[in-house]
């Protein structure tokens, strides 16, 4: 919450702007003000919230004036004066002054405020009639109050309302237009709901509701006022109970809405802050730390913790019990989220074929692995937000460095991370989606999307993730000059079509800029469509550059007849026993990695060159596909 809130009175001349100010201060009203009154301070002990005030009076004889500007650019919330006894002045804050703030971009909340209501004789329906129109069309206003300053009324409740706008503001909770909570508000309530359900029933009974209201405002319900909420609830929600008579999350939100609906608002924002959220309904940095120490040879593997809390939110999540999430039950999971995360992804990652956009239990935690691994807070965010209790370093491990491994001569991770290259339809698509069981020729990466997939397997009976990142071929050059390249991967698949002679050249050459960069990484050939014939001599020359370099022999498969020869677990095998695929793994300097990285970036533009010549060739052959109004 803002700790200091600058209040700026506009309007037109005569409305009575200075005298507000001055009644406010002084509890007395002068005939005689000067015509603009210096920035005036409340301190904090004064003000209701505990925040510090400025209220500053404007001069507005010309509504144009920079000085002017600037005033109205700086406010929190503008306090827009007009007269009661003159309708042009209402007419003027609406076609001159709201028109200004629209002209100049200001989201800024505004009180609509009629003075001089001792000119005239109680409320003016002809008045009330002009200004309900205008709250209408103008979504910024966010209170219509009248007051007088000569008679002292209603002038506290201006600045009152004005603080308000400011500290527990309607726009991020409720949309007015609708009737509704806003989206991410109503996300925000459905994950307290979710932290304050100990149980996990789908429903709060007393003594968590107690707990809730104690946690929040450090009292707990009497009998008769937590009879008094339910009746309420019961009166207006009926299906907000459930039958035993305990606050389900129907009746949860509805109480909510029904708080902003009677203005209030604090009620809300004092529960919504006290979980962590900022005011764009979003977990604060000071509220949860998903930051993860690690060095980019290390890698990010889901916990005990993480693993169970995870499995129980997919039973949850599954609410047919099919063992399946389908796409309404994972936006039901993520419900409690500002988006949903995997629609916001970069990666696209197949899910099982069969049943397609529904995910089992193993894809859903290979999900979050590759989440983990492509950007480790944000999918710690995200469990926070789907409802994980604890610290989130709970929810990870982080695995020993390489270079430790290297030292023990071990490979002691779970988690392997593998990338795929290869020449333009040489096969590495449907190599990466055969991993998850689906079939040749399936449904194709979505644009601008790159393709993952992660499968357990088991490796001398014990579970390892296998993870496949296919790398296009617009990344190369970049990913090939990236940190991520010089020491996250534990494996390079490289792939080439048998049947095309240029294909495994251009791998070749893949594996040639690989091995004089990074000498310590295993490399596989892998040659696809192997139930077509071979080129000449592509066979001979793969042998030649494997058995030279100490790697193992090509695997040949063809994902279009399901013979896969039984890949991925020999690729996981390479992964465990590194120095099959690279001789001197376990050999390297430990300072190798440094140097190595150091040498690589001065080799940048000779990189560059060796893809493009590769990859011209290949685009050659390619170039033939009352009172006051609340909203």
């Amino acid at each position: 919450m803002k700790d200091h809130v600058r209040i700026v009175v506009c309007g037109e001349p005569g409305v009575g702007k200075t005298s507000l100010i001055k009644t406010l201060i002084s509890e007395t009203f002068d005939d005689k003000v000067p015509s603009v009154l210096p920035p005036i301070l409340v301190p904090p002990e004064v003000s209701p919230d505990h925040v510090s005030v400025s209220i500053i009076d404007t001069d507005c004889y010309d509504i144009d004036d920079v000085n002017l500007e600037q005033e109205l650019s700086r406010a929190n919330v503008l306090v827009l004066v007009y007269d009661v006894s003159s309708l042009d002045t209402l007419e003027a804050a609406t076609k001159r002054w709201l028109m200004r703030f629209n002209t100049m971009g200001l989201r800024t909340p505004v009180i609509l405020v009629g003075n001089k209501t001792d000119l005239r004789e109680g409320i003016s329906e002809e008045l009330e009639g002009y200004v309900r129109p205008i709250m209408e069309a103008h979504r910024q206003l966010d209170v219509c109050i009248e007051c007088s300053a000569k008679e002292a009324f209603n002038i506290a409740e201006v600045f009152y309302f004005a603080q308000k706008a400011v500290l527990h503001p309607t726009a991020p909770l409720y949309d007015v237009s609708k009737h509704s909570l806003k989206p991410r508000a109503e996300a925000a309530l459905k994950r307290i709901f979710k932290l304050c359900d100990m149980d996990h029933d789908g429903k709060l009974n007393d003594e968590e509701l107690n707990r809730f209201q104690y946690n929040c405002f450090g009292v707990e319900l009497k009998e008769d006022e937590l009879s008094g909420v339910k009746n309420v609830v019961k009166e207006s929600c009926p299906f907000g109970l459930d039958k035993d008579g305990a606050l389900n999350l129907r009746g949860f939100l509805f109480l909510h809405t029904l708080f902003i609906q009677k203005g209030r608002l604090e009620t809300t924002w004092t529960v919504i802050r006290k979980y962590g959220y900022e005011d764009d309904m979003t977990l604060r940095g000071d509220y949860v730390d998903t930051t993860v120490k690690k060095n980019e040879d290390q890698v990010i593997e889901l916990s005990d913790a993480g693993r169970s809390f995870l499995l129980s939110a997919f039973e949850i999540a599954d609410q047919d019990n099919d063992g399946f999430l389908s796409p309404e039950e994972q936006d039901l999971l993520f419900q409690s989220c500002p988006d949903n995360p995997w629609k916001l992804h970069a990666r696209w990652v197949p899910s099982p074929p069969s049943n397609p956009g529904y995910l089992s239990k193993d894809a859903f935690l290979a999900r979050w692995i590759i989440s983990l691994l492509d950007d480790s807070s944000s999918a710690l965010m995200t469990l926070v937000y789907i409802g994980y209790p604890d610290p989130p370093s709970t929810a990870i491990t982080v695995s020993k460095s390489r270079r430790r491994d290297r030292r023990s001569r071990e490979v002691t991770r779970n988690v392997f991370r593998c990338y795929v290259l290869g020449s333009p339809k040489s096969g590495k698509t449907e190599l990466v989606r055969g991993l998850v069981g689906h079939p040749f020729g399936s449904k194709a990466c979505p644009p601008g999307k790159t393709l993952a997939s992660a499968s357990e397997l088991s490796y001398e009976g014990h579970p390892k993730t296998l993870v496949l990142l296919e790398i296009p071929e617009s990344r190369l050059t970049q990913w090939l000059t990236s940190k991520e390249f010089q020491s996250a991967g534990d494996l390079v698949v490289l792939v080439y079509d048998v049947s095309d002679r240029e294909s495994f050249e251009y791998a070749s050459r893949l594996f040639n800029t690989i091995e004089s960069s990074r000498k310590n990484v295993p490399c596989v050939f892998v040659g696809t469509k192997a139930d077509l014939p071979p080129a000449p001599s592509v066979g001979v020359h793969a042998t030649e550059i494997c058995t030279s370099h100490g790697l193992p022999e090509p695997v040949l498969v063809s994902m279009q007849a399901k013979e896969d020869q039984n890949i991925y677990q020999m690729l996981v095998e390479v992964a465990m026993n590194p120095q099959v695929a690279c001789p001197d793994y376990f050999e390297v300097d430990s300072t190798s990695d440094l140097s190595t990285y150091m040498l690589y970036g001065a080799g940048t533009i000779l990189i560059g060159g060796l893809l493009y010549l590769g990859w011209r060739s290949w685009s050659k052959r390619g170039s033939s596909t009352s009172g006051y109004m609340k909203r």
